[in-house]
C-alpha cells in the first residue's frame, strides 16, 4: 500500500494540473454528453461517431451525468492511477525487483515523462485510455504467472476500451504467448475468446478509420494528432534533434532490456515481457517505413503508442533492479566508485535530459 501511495503520489506532482488536461478537455465532456444527450447538445465537436471509445462513453456516462466534470476527473484519476500503480508494483515484483527497487524504477520511468517517441502516457488524465491501460498491464501480469486465459480476456477488453492501445498490445502479447512453448497451447486454446471480447473495440476502430478521402487521412495524421501518428513531429526548435536523441535512446534502451533478459534469474517473466516489447517495436519501425512511403492509413492507427512506453517502462525496473542487486557488493568503496551510484546516475541523467525542452525539435520531414 504504501508503494501505491508513494507512485500515485508522484503521479500527482508530476501530472496532477486541474481538471481538464490534455485530452481530457474533450474526453470529459463526451462521457457526459453520452450519459444525457442534452449535455452541450449543439457542440459540433461532439458529433463525431467516437465508437473507437464506445465502451468507456457508455459505461461512465451515468457517472460523469452525476457529478461536476472536475469531481468525477479527480475520481477518475485516483481510482485509476491508484489501480495502474498496484498493478505495475506486481509486475516489477515478477520480474524480480523488490518493492523499493520497483517503486524507484517506476518514479524515474514517471519521471522520464514515460515514453520518448509516440507522446503516450498511463499516467496523465482520465480517459478510455486509463482504463485501458490497467487491463493491459493486468493482462501482463497474468501473462508472466501463465494465467493465459485471464491475459486473453483483459487484452480484449483493452481493445474494447482503447482500440489505439490494445490492437497493438494485444498483438504484442498475444504473438508472445504463442511463440513461448510454455503457453503456446494455452494460447491456441483462448485466443478466439480474447477476439471475441475485443469485438466492440474491433468495430469502433474500423468505422473510425474510414474517412472519406486520403488527403483527409494525412490531415489527421501530421495536424489532428502528430504527436501519436508522425514519428518526425516533436517540439519547436533544434529541428530533428529531438528524434535523433529519443529515437537512438529507445533503441539502446531495448537493448539493454534484451540485454538483462538475458542474463535474469526469472527468465520466463522477462521472455515474455521482451517478447511484447520486440513485437510493438516492430510495429514503430513499420510506422517509420509509413511515415516515409506516406502510407498514411496506416499511421493513422498510431503504432508508436504503445512499444516506447513499454521499453521505457522494464528499462528503469530493470535498471533499479540491478542497481538494489550491485548494492550487496558496494562494499565499503567511495560512493562515486560504487557500482550501484553509477548506475543510478546514469538512470537518471537519462530521466532527466533525453525529454528535456533543450532537445525539442519540430518534425524532421514534411
Amino acid at each position: 500500500m504504501a508503494g501505491v501511495v508513494a507512485i500515485v503520489a508522484w503521479a500527482f506532482v508530476l501530472y496532477g494540473a486541474p481538471i481538464p488536461r490534455l485530452s481530457e478537455e474533450l474526453y470529459l465532456p463526451l462521457a457526459r454528453h453520452t450519459g444525457n444527450g442534452s449535455y452541450l447538445a449543439g457542440d459540433w465537436t461532439l458529433r463525431g461517431p467516437f465508437n473507437e471509445h464506445w465502451v468507456f462513453d457508455h459505461g461512465v456516462g451515468w457517472l460523469a451525468n452525476a457529478l461536476p466534470l472536475p469531481v468525477f476527473g479527480w475520481l477518475g484519476r485516483v481510482a485509476a492511477w491508484s489501480v495502474l500503480a498496484g498493478l505495475l508494483i506486481t509486475l516489477g515484483r515478477r520480474l524480480g525487483a523488490s518493492l523499493p527497487a520497483t517503486v524507484a524504477g517506476i518514479g524515474l520511468w514517471l519521471w522520464a515523462n514515460q515514453s520518448f517517441v509516440g507522446a503516450e502516457w498511463m499516467f496523465g488524465t482520465f480517459e478510455a485510455k486509463t482504463v485501458g491501460y490497467c487491463f493491459l498491464v493486468g493482462a501482463l501480469v497474468c501473462a508472466v504467472d501463465r494465467r493465459v486465459g485471464w491475459a486473453f480476456v483483459l487484452l480484449g477488453a483493452t481493445v474494447s476500451l482503447h482500440p489505439g492501445v490494445g490492437i497493438w498490445a494485444s498483438t504484442g502479447v498475444g504473438v508472445s504467448l504463442l511463440a513461448l512453448r510454455e503457453t503456446r497451447a494455452a494460447a491456441l486454446r483462448w485466443t478466439g475468446i480474447g477476439v471475441l471480447v475485443a469485438m466492440p473495440g474491433i468495430v469502433g476502430a474500423l468505422s473510425a478509420a474510414q474517412l472519406s478521402s486520403a488527403s483527409l487521412v494525412r490531415f489527421v495524421v501530421l495536424e489532428a494528432i502528430p504527436q501519436h501518428a508522425d514519428p518526425f513531429f516533436g517540439g519547436a526548435r533544434l529541428a530533428g534533434l529531438q528524434v535523433i536523441v529519443r529515437a537512438s535512446t529507445l533503441v539502446a534502451m531495448f537493448l539493454a532490456n534484451w540485454w538483462w533478459m538475458r542474463r535474469a534469474p526469472l527468465r520466463f517473466p522477462h521472455r515474455v515481457v521482451f517478447g511484447v516489447q520486440a513485437v510493438t517495436m516492430i510495429a514503430c519501425l513499420l510506422g517509420v517505413i509509413a511515415r516515409l512511403t506516406h502510407w498514411w492509413s496506416f499511421l493513422l492507427f498510431a503504432p508508436f503508442r504503445v512499444g516506447p512506453l513499454l521499453v521505457l517502462l522494464v528499462f528503469f525496473l530493470n535498471l533499479a533492479r540491478q542497481v538494489s542487486a550491485f548494492r550487496a557488493v558496494d562494499g565499503t568503496r567511495s560512493w562515486w566508485a560504487r557500482p550501484s551510484w553509477r548506475l543510478a546516475g546514469i538512470g537518471v541523467l537519462l530521466a532527466t535530459f533525453v525529454t528535456s525542452p533543450i532537445v525539442a525539435g519540430p518534425r524532421m520531414i514534411e
